[in-house]
């Protein structure tokens, strides 16, 4: 880089720094940027959407040698957006050509689908008799909106292709598995969408517009089992919980969260979503609402848990309706989901741990629970998962049962007597 490109350069990184915001790949896109520009003559303060576009088609293709992955690009032209979003708040620019690329590109994207989608007004009046269909059914919001986008994928497909989509057979099935197979889905994906349109298919038969359903009997693709990485053993989460100093408010709110989440294995959204109408603590429990499947689901809470959410309630919860939110600086300019993410991440890397996320402890809190000796129906339900298995069963168990066998073997519960909340703090 030239004296003048090393100046701003250096002026950008501390910037970064000052805000304790990584800058490492910023740095690197950076030094691309700026080497890009002198190789081709022209001035960052000027730079125009066809210099950008150019820059980008020139990293995708080959950049000194080098052919950048598309993800690579897609953090590269991030890092440009940040340092004109820079160059903009110290007033070097008036625009960033790089947002302004990602605007362009978003709003034809939107009109080249809105162009070429192949679905008949005869068909969009029956997505939305499905779309009923599914709400009397009692799927939640998020489950509908999956579905539907499923069943627009594939009238998609078949208008496209020129197929009879009330004529659909097992060879049709076929041909579109692995049409999904070639752009690069997962296996479980594509099998998750051969189930969407299982039911789909179900529901035409019930609406005489099918004589049969092929894809009852289409063959899933071999889904290989993914296995969590790096969960905790009980003696990390339990050095992870006692780990965060209860100095300030936050510190409170923030362990009763995850004291709360490793009890009941609670997903971060369902915490998020959870009221306080929910809460039951005199009883011992809580409901969880899932907002994607059909199932919501009283999960047992354990002692320490319930003492920790019982002084939150009574001195620290400011009266909204949902139990959870973020709390500090910031706090309204955070989800939830971040604030929670971030503060493990702090907590983890203090206290030398392996990384954790939010669904980590949900793995550790099943993963603790079985190897305790819990049955894995059990577990099963105290997840809310269902078997996916076509049939869509949930296997249920009765409450009670499932809270003596939470005190029996969950870590958080076995010899509780001498753990108390009061203690902690």
């Amino acid at each position: 880089m030239n004296d003048k490109h090393k100046g701003i350069y250096e002026e950008f990184i501390q910037a970064l720094k000052d805000v304790n915001m990584k800058h490492y790949s910023s740095a690197f896109a950076l030094k691309l940027f700026l080497t890009y520009c002198e190789k081709v003559n022209i001035d960052y303060k000027n730079v125009s959407v066809d210099n950008v576009r150019e820059y980008k088609d020139y990293l995708s293709t080959g950049f000194d040698g080098k052919k950048y992955s598309e993800k690579t690009v897609r953090v590269y032209m991030s890092g440009g957006a940040l340092f004109y979003r820079f160059l903009t708040r110290i007033k070097y620019t008036n625009s960033n050509p790089f947002e302004d690329l990602n605007s362009i590109n978003k709003n034809e994207k939107k009109k080249e689908v809105k162009d070429n989608s192949y679905i008949t007004n005869d068909e969009r009046l029956l997505i939305n008799r499905y779309k009923e269909y599914l709400i009397v059914k009692g799927f939640k919001n998020r489950g509908i909106t999956d579905r539907i986008a499923r069943v627009e994928q594939f009238f998609d497909y078949t208008g496209r292709n020129g197929i009879n989509p009330y004529g659909f057979n097992m060879r049709d099935c076929g041909s579109f598995r692995e049409e999904l197979h070639t752009r690069n889905y997962s296996n479980s994906t594509v099998n998750a969408i051969l189930s969407v349109l299982n039911m789909f298919y179900g529901f035409l038969l019930a609406e005489r517009r099918v004589l049969s359903n092929p894809f009852s009997q289409t063959e899933r693709l071999r889904d290989s089992k993914h296995i969590p990485r790096g969960v905790y053993k009980a003696e990390e989460m339990e050095k992870l919980l006692s780990g965060i100093e209860i100095k300030t408010r936050k510190d409170f709110v923030l362990r009763t969260v995850i004291e709360v989440m490793y009890s009941t294995a609670a997903r971060i959204n369902e915490m998020e979503k959870a009221e306080v109408k929910d809460l039951f603590l005199d009883e011992g429990y809580m409901i969880l609402r899932d907002d994607k499947e059909k199932q919501d689901r009283r999960v047992p809470l354990t002692e320490i848990s319930i003492e920790f959410l019982r002084l939150y309630m009574n001195h620290l919860h400011d009266g909204r309706e949902r139990i959870f939110y973020a709390v500090g600086k910031g706090e309204k300019d955070r989800s939830f989901a971040a604030w929670v993410g971030l503060s493990l991440r702090r907590i983890s890397k203090k206290h030398n741990l392996p990384k954790i996320t939010c669904h980590g402890i949900r793995h550790a809190a099943a993963t603790h629970l079985y190897r305790n000796g819990a049955d894995l129906r059990e577990v099963q339900e105290y997840l809310g998962h269902r078997r996916i298995c076509n049939t869509e069963i949930y296997t249920h168990i009765f409450p009670d049962d499932l809270k003596e066998m939470i005190n029996k073997t969950h870590p958080r519960e076995i010899g509780n007597e001498d753990s108390s909340c009061d203690k902690t703090l």
